[in-house]
């Protein structure tokens, strides 16, 4: 088994032609893909997801903090059905 060394990992996800830092539902990114991957990997460091989309434009998003903890969530659910 391949072994990620244990430091910090970040994820995001974006549009597939920008690093827009969108929330993890929103992109191109299959998050669930990445999630197993990092699972079977045995990766035990930190992850931190970078969800910021009003930091690089004009965020669409008004409720951002309630997306930032939707996102967060997001992750939970999927990481939890591994």
């Amino acid at each position: 088994m391949v072994s990620i060394p244990k430091t910090d990992k970040k994820i995001h996800n974006n549009d597939g032609i920008e690093d827009m830092h969108y929330f993890l539902e929103d992109g191109c990114l299959k998050v669930e893909e990445v999630a197993r991957a990092v699972k079977e990997l045995e990766f035990d460091g930190v992850m931190t997801i970078e969800s910021a989309p009003g930091c690089r434009f004009v965020c669409k998003y008004p409720e951002s903090d309630e997306r930032i903890a939707a996102t967060f969530g997001y992750w939970r659910d999927i990481w939890a059905h591994l």
